[in-house]
């Protein structure tokens, strides 16, 4: 298997990162990790059985659900597609008289022929389905196990997401999440997982939610969902420590301008050192990238952090070119390099 190699190169104490990725063979896959649909009120759930199953998809599972407002969750699978769909449906007595959805759509790992198959025969049945969330994937193949590691941490050290307001947290040192998701309109998580191949990978995924999804105008057929700029989103950044320190000392030298010549003497001294071990330990020692931001915000009073933040150029410009002709929604599920 050809290997990503990442290498560490001009590593300082006041910016202590991964500056440079060195891509070989690597191999990014974008896509669509899962998509749900909610249908119209008065739709009847037995219809969305018989038409999932007119279309080649067999009942391989039924859930009881424990949470939520439904009850039952059905699962289907196709012998010829890796694409998954699952019904959701039969309201909990307690929901009943709820202006809800009669049942919910999802199909994980999608592709252009089951989308618009399954649309069409919805659509043919008088079922009104709506888009309520999408996750879209950037998956890294061809990555030895250190470099899945190196990534993960690279990831989740330089990622941005744009006007977030809630703070990142990790769970079991293999998912990062850079915000809360189910409390907002989009999320952004990295983790490390194995695809439906059982190859390990390493998955950058942005959620997208209704609102959001109606401004940018896709529809249940996804005709636009190409025209997607995830740039509008997310970024790849970096602290500019040395920047933050001369602030962060300016900021300090105004509030004690009136002291002493001797006094002033002895704080700046002082000060060069406390901001420098400050910055470089407290404030941003071993935090991702939106840690930091939170940090900045409300340990040090900046608001207007984006002065103190700079691109990874290196790095988003690989990321373009590794990504930038490729589809979201492939006309066939499956791993295809083109």
């Amino acid at each position: 298997m050809a290997t990503l190699n990442i290498e560490e190169a001009n590593t300082t104490s006041s910016n202590n990162h991964i500056d440079t990725f060195y891509f070989s063979n690597s191999f990014i896959r974008k896509h669509i990790d899962k998509i749900d649909y909610s249908s119209n009120l008065s739709a009847d759930e037995k219809i969305i059985f018989r038409i999932i199953e007119s279309i080649g998809y067999k009942r391989f599972r039924i859930y009881k659900l424990k949470k939520g407002k439904y009850s039952w969750k059905n699962t289907y699978k196709r012998p010829d597609d890796t694409a998954v769909v699952e019904i959701i449906y039969h309201l909990k007595p307690e929901n009943n008289g709820e202006a809800v959805p009669s049942f919910l759509v999802t199909v994980h790992d999608p592709n252009k022929g089951i989308i618009d198959l399954l649309l069409s025969s919805v659509i043919n049945h008088g079922i009104n389905l709506k888009v309520s969330k999408i996750e879209l994937a950037y998956d890294f193949y061809d990555l030895s196990s250190r470099d899945r590691i190196k990534l993960y941490d690279f990831l989740k050290s330089h990622l941005l997401l744009k006007n977030s307001r809630s703070k990142p947290s990790e769970k079991y040192l293999t998912t990062y999440y850079a915000n809360q998701i189910k409390a907002s309109s989009k999320g952004l998580k990295v983790y490390l997982r194995p695809d439906h191949r059982n190859i390990r990978i390493v998955r950058l995924e942005l959620t997208l939610k209704r609102p959001l999804l109606r401004k940018l105008r896709i529809d249940p057929l996804l005709r636009r969902i190409d025209s997607i700029n995830p740039f509008r989103f997310f970024t790849f950044m970096s602290v500019d420590e040395n920047k933050l320190v001369n602030h962060l000392k300016w900021k300090s030298r105004r509030m004690h301008k009136n002291d002493s010549s001797r006094n002033k003497y002895m704080h700046d001294e002082l000060l060069e050192r406390h901001v420098e071990n400050y910055v470089s330990g407290f404030l941003l020692e071993a935090f991702p990238l939106m840690g930091k931001i939170v940090n900045l915000k409300s340990k040090s009073g900046i608001v207007n952090y984006s002065r103190f933040v700079v691109p990874e150029e290196d790095f988003t410009q690989m990321f373009v070119e590794r990504t930038r002709y490729r589809s979201f929604l492939p006309s066939k599920t499956g791993l295809k390099r083109h």
